[in-house]
């Protein structure tokens, strides 16, 4: 019995034989990671922005910086709205993905508005640093600021993909949440903290922190910054604090004084390892090269250990407005962001001595968003002194 024979097919008639509509089952996995990506950036970004407000009205700053952006060419009010906006619209987007395409064009447009102000930013920044009014040790933090808005942008208006499962899809957008989380305030430190803002003030903001348990010549080196300020007469006073940077290092260790930076009644001066709490006028003065009539000491208040009251009291009492703040470059913007609500004009310095560390300390990332959340947790006792705007 003759079988039939089948008949050839060309390789080409397979081709156009092929249902190309039909999705392929070995590309569906890598192709879907790109949407959970921007939308745990965007929701990132959409929460910091929308804390940022809420901090500002816990606590309402001086003008429409928000440290982190500069929206001062806007009212606070209509800062704070556009600020608020663009948060919604990235928190809804990373929470409805496949909202109507019209709720998540508003979306991208206010998104967008934001990043144009990061790029106005941007040249704004490098104009000034061209013009010599800065001196910036690396590059602009609204490059950073940039790029994760983009990434967030991308998703609002890149077509909806299948998706690879529930699971998967929430495990990669947490991850891209939590190096935002991490990346974030290490961008702020080593583009922000290490920009030199020095200018004329009324007086140098140092830490004692920062030379409790050195020997004299590490003290002098940890202090040559500030003394170079005094040297080039940026200023002609200092101000000696403690409680603002309670774990800044010490002879490769930490030194805790968060708890009682001052010493109560009848309490011991000295710490457990038998360290003085505070410096006299006359040490602070060694370790920077001073007269001791060029050293204030801050002010206690009676029944409060807040380091921002305190240095405000300070001034007042001194008739100080613009500070100089020296320290190292990964605690300033933590730094900035308490004194910014001081009603002060505060211009901050990085230490040179800490120039070259690579790595800012871990707790330092904690120290960050707790200054961050510390406002909105604690409205009643926000560590904000009140000002007299």
């Amino acid at each position: 019995m003759d079988t039939p024979s089948r008949s050839r097919v060309s390789p080409h008639q397979e081709i156009e034989s092929l249902d190309i509509t039909r999705p392929c089952p070995m590309h569906t996995g890598p192709a879907l990671a790109g949407n959970p990506v921007s939308r745990g950036a965007a929701l990132f970004l959409g929460l910091f922005a929308l804390l940022s407000v809420a901090a500002e009205i816990h606590g309402p700053g001086v003008d429409a910086d928000f440290c982190w952006i500069d929206l001062r060419p806007l009212r606070v009010d209509l800062a704070r709205g556009v600020l608020g906006l663009a948060a919604a619209g990235m928190i809804l987007y990373a929470l409805c993905p496949r909202a109507p395409s019209t709720i998540l064009a508003m979306c991208s447009l206010s998104t967008i508005v934001l990043m144009s102000i990061a790029v106005a930013n941007t040249i704004q920044f490098y104009r000034m640093q061209h013009s010599r009014l800065i001196h910036a040790g690396g590059l602009a933090f609204n490059l950073h600021l940039i790029v994760c808005l983009a990434v967030a942008v991308s998703g609002m208006v890149s077509r909806p993909k299948p998706t690879a499962g529930l699971l998967r899809d929430l495990m990669v957008m947490l991850g891209s949440f939590a190096v935002c989380l991490i990346a974030f305030p290490l961008a702020l430190m080593f583009c922000y903290g290490k920009v030199d803002f020095r200018t004329n003030a009324d007086a140098v903001v140092v830490f004692q922190e920062q030379f409790r348990g050195l020997s004299a010549a590490d003290a002098a080196r940890h202090a040559s910054t500030a003394t170079e300020l005094l040297k080039d007469g940026l200023a002609d006073r200092v101000i000696a604090v403690s409680g603002f940077a309670p774990n800044m290092c010490s002879r490769n260790r930490l030194v805790d004084l968060s708890l009682h930076p001052v010493a109560a009644p009848g309490e011991s001066n000295r710490l457990a390892d038998g360290e003085p709490r505070s410096l006299s006028k006359e040490q602070v003065a060694a370790h920077l090269q001073v007269p001791p009539e060029y050293v204030i000491m801050q002010t206690d208040i009676q029944g409060t250990a807040d380091p921002v009251q305190r240095l405000t009291a300070t001034c007042r009492q001194h008739g100080f407005r613009r500070l100089l703040v020296v320290a190292p470059f990964y605690e300033l913007p933590r730094l900035k962001l308490a004194l910014r609500r001081s009603a002060l004009h505060v211009a901050t310095v990085p230490n040179g001595v800490f120039e070259q560390t690579r790595l800012p300390p871990a707790h330092e990332i904690v120290a960050f968003w707790q200054t961050i959340l510390k406002p909105v947790r604690h409205p009643g006792s926000s560590p904000f002194p009140d000002s007299d705007r």
